[in-house]
């Protein structure tokens, strides 16, 4: 449970935010779905403006801070990994959607579904020193992040290498084997913490 202060308040609910561990302690949880939508007789989960926000947890004292800074794009459904160098660590963030469909009568089996149009190619780069309280998320040149290959929501990521190479895969549509464009998600993409863009 969260502590009743008026930061922790602000952590409406979310479904499919971010987790991220940054140390023994302290937690960053990004993004999440926080709105129902039912003007178009689907139950459509979307991001709204509260899906920007991140917060750090400190699980040694239940305390819940909300961050200063703001995602560029709010997402849930995403997948995020930390890289550490010699003077920052980054969390970056992959892929998600700004809204998911909640289908409980799904012939897929998972009740979960998303227009491509909704689902997302970018990243997220949190950015710290040493204090992740006073992190930022980065601020692209010309606004434009680092894209992926193709669209990935509910994707996988890990660190591959010890210089910090990301590898994200998967996170097409369900059901994506019988559909033309399934080939796409055979591939994945790599995250270079280095240049802050994926290898082409």
């Amino acid at each position: 449970s969260c502590p009743d202060t008026s930061e922790a308040a602000e952590y409406t609910n979310r479904i499919f935010p971010s987790v991220t561990q940054l140390s023994d302690k302290h937690f960053l949880i990004a993004g999440g779905l926080t709105n129902v939508d039912t003007s178009s007789g689907q139950t459509r989960f979307v991001s709204g403006d509260s899906g920007k926000k991140a917060f750090i947890y400190n699980s040694q004292t239940g305390d819940l801070k909300r961050l200063s800074t703001l995602m560029n794009v709010g997402r849930g459904a995403h997948a995020a990994i930390v890289v550490k160098t010699q003077t920052k660590t980054q969390v970056v963030m992959f892929g998600g959607t700004t809204a998911l469909i909640h289908n409980p009568n799904s012939t897929k089996k998972f009740p979960w579904d998303f227009d491509t149009i909704e689902a997302l190619s970018t990243v997220e780069v949190f950015e710290y020193d040493q204090d992740p309280f006073v992190g930022q998320f980065k601020a692209f040149a010309g606004g434009v992040a680092p894209q992926m290959f193709t669209k990935r929501v509910f994707p996988t990521a890990n660190i591959i290498s010890d210089d910090g190479l990301g590898l994200v895969c998967g996170g097409g549509p369900w059901g994506v084997a019988d559909k033309p464009n399934s080939i796409v998600f055979r591939e994945c993409d790599v995250w270079d913490p280095v240049a802050t863009d994926f290898l082409r």
